[in-house]
């Protein structure tokens, strides 16, 4: 629990030393916990995992992003097992008011 702790420390110091740059690339890693509930006789279950993203700014308020992300469960409801599922994101991105103000709203649709 510590390593996780630290580990989203330093990805969030390293998001606000980045968020006063003017870059023409972002990039962003993350991490990902995904709680299931399905309602039916399956019990929930939890799988661990990540994203990582690249957007490259064609000026500033258009950008084109790439998305990456998985999770993985060892265990649903009882039973070993090797679960994964990855999604593979892009388009365009648009900020309305970046550089304008200090916090920009971010819309994403996909």
């Amino acid at each position: 629990m510590r390593k996780v702790v630290c580990l989203l420390a330093l990805v969030f110091l390293a998001s606000l030393s980045a968020a006063a740059q003017d870059s023409t690339i972002d990039l962003f890693a993350g991490y990902s916990y995904l709680h299931t509930s399905p309602g039916i006789k399956e019990s929930s279950f939890k799988a661990n995992g990540g994203d990582a993203s690249i957007a490259f700014n064609l000026n500033r308020w258009a950008s084109f992003v790439a998305e990456a992300g998985g999770v993985h469960a060892s265990k649903i409801s009882g039973t070993d097992v090797d679960a994964n599922a990855e999604t593979f994101l892009f388009g365009p991105k648009i900020s309305f008011f970046r550089g304008s103000i200090r916090i920009c709203p971010l819309e994403r649709s996909v």
